[in-house]
């Protein structure tokens, strides 16, 4: 894709066979627009699976820390 731009060349390909090309493909700043909400929607998620990696940390298990289990005669925090 170095020495060729793919938008023009589809337009011009649709026109030698006599195809409309308006609103069947995506201008550069569409495509920018769709690009930008993938990368957004990946670090999203990226942020979602690091919540449920430290979810599962032992830090925050009360099996694997004992220093989070109630003792005796407190009351347990909420």
């Amino acid at each position: 894709m170095q020495f060729i731009n793919p938008s023009e060349a589809i337009k011009r390909l649709a026109a030698a066979q006599g195809i409309d090309v308006l609103n069947l493909v995506k201008t550069e700043q569409q495509m920018q627009e769709e690009m930008m909400q993938e990368q957004q929607m990946a670090a999203q998620q990226s942020l979602i699976d690091q919540a449920g990696q430290m979810a599962g940390a032992p830090l925050a298990d009360p099996s694997k820390n004992p220093q989070l289990m109630p003792q005796e005669g407190e009351p347990p925090t909420e």
